[in-house]
């Protein structure tokens, strides 16, 4: 691909990140106060509405077996629509509880199958030995649009001006018309990139690529934290609603914005190894930290208004955990070496298997936090990044595999 090609490839990929993250703030990214609001949810049901949610994320790979040959824009305009679908329902019908659960499938299908999609697109677009640069120039969009969302979401919900308890829910309305806008342009991306013989869409499972699946595999663990538990502390613990949640969004994405490229740089300069060790150190100590916030607060033994400042700090810090997942990629593009082929349908297997950990471990999480004590839940999720130390400590030098 020519430099200018490139360029031109990386202002509309990035302008289709930059909406996907808005759509995606707007409602995705609220759907914990909407099963509050709406259906009145518990901890332990939170837990449980993970297996339809994340049950997109394990088909992700079915799909890419069937439909890979398309390549990655045919998919990800396929995502859009499956998106714009579920929210069509959640948006305009005012579903029941089972009718709900549907159409949040619908919507997790196509959310999950654009996270392949993007970060092979990314990748695929990044100079040699820029792959974590790259995949951090994306993120940084996407995490200031997500903090143009969680903006947008603070302001409304405050002023009234949007209510779960609407006849039209108005936030999904926007996101639905934003993810057909995405799909509108990776039509156009599709014709701008390069034409690519895809040579394998079957299911890619080999030896070498066993680290990347164990990583994702633990990190399937540790994401309920930033998506579900993390930000239940602040819905149940303290009883905050979606303006709470939306101005957390606005502060931890602005971090996001900034941590994202030098990350990226680091993970290019560092090497895998040296990433995965500094991931698997911050996971543990900010899981711990949140594990004493959540038991102390349970327990009651955490009182006053200082703590609501310490668990806002608690939950970005957390939600800052979502950029390890440009290791996980630039992982896999290592290990792939030359079968550059296997990327796309290889990053949604590891979506696949990031999200059976998910289907597992969500309701069981669920269960501890309302049986035996919230703090176990972050503790465990904080166990569990010995698989990231342990995959660390095998890679060869330099970080290459055949």
């Amino acid at each position: 691909m020519s430099a200018e090609k490139r360029k031109k490839c990386m202002i509309l990929f990035t302008v289709i990140v930059s909406i996907v993250s808005l759509a995606e703030g707007l409602s995705g990214g609220i759907f914990s106060n909407y099963f509050k609001d709406v259906f009145a949810v518990t901890a332990q049901q939170r837990g449980f509405l993970e297996t339809p949610r994340e049950s997109g994320g394990i088909l992700c790979v079915v799909l890419f077996a069937l439909l890979g040959f398309l390549g990655d824009a045919s998919l990800g305009i396929l995502a859009q629509l499956l998106m714009s679908i579920g929210l069509l329902v959640m948006a305009f019908l005012q579903p029941q509880y089972g009718v709900m659960i549907l159409f949040l499938f619908t919507y997790s299908m196509g959310q999950h199958l654009f996270m392949p999609v993007n970060d092979s697109i990314s990748l695929s677009l990044a100079q040699n030995g820029k792959n974590g640069g790259s995949l951090g120039h994306f993120k940084r969009y996407s995490s200031l649009f997500s903090m143009i969302a969680g903006a947008i979401v603070f302001v409304t919900f405050r002023l009234g001006w949007f209510s779960f308890n609407a006849p039209v829910i108005i936030p999904f309305v926007i996101a639905l018309c934003l993810n057909l806008t995405a799909a509108v342009l990776l039509v156009v991306l599709k014709r701008e990139m390069p034409k690519k013989k895809v040579k394998n869409s079957r299911f890619v499972v080999r030896k070498a690529y066993i680290p990347y699946y164990l990583t994702t595999f633990a990190f399937g663990c540790q994401k309920r934290i930033r998506i579900v538990f993390g930000p239940w502390i602040i819905i149940e613990l303290l009883a905050k609603g979606a303006d709470t949640i939306a101005l957390l969004v606005i502060a931890t994405k602005f971090l996001s914005s900034f941590v994202a490229p030098r990350f990226g740089r680091f993970v290019d300069r560092k090497g895998i190894r040296i990433s995965l060790r500094v991931e698997a150190a911050y996971m543990a100590v900010v899981f711990v930290l949140q594990g004493i916030l959540a038991g102390g607060l349970y327990s009651g033994n955490f009182v006053g208004s200082g703590w609501f400042w310490v668990a806002c700090v608690g939950y970005m810090l957390t939600g800052l955990t979502d950029q390890f997942q440009t290791v996980h990629s630039v992982l896999l593009k290592e290990l792939a070496g030359g079968h550059s082929e296997d990327i796309s349908v290889s990053l949604s297997m590891g979506v696949s298997v990031d999200h059976v950990m998910a289907i597992v471990v969500s309701p069981i999480l669920g269960l501890v936090w309302t049986k035996i004590d919230p703090a176990w839940v972050f503790y465990i999720a904080a166990a569990s990044v010995l698989m990231q130390v342990a995959i660390a400590q095998r890679l060869k030098k330099p970080e290459t595999a055949n």
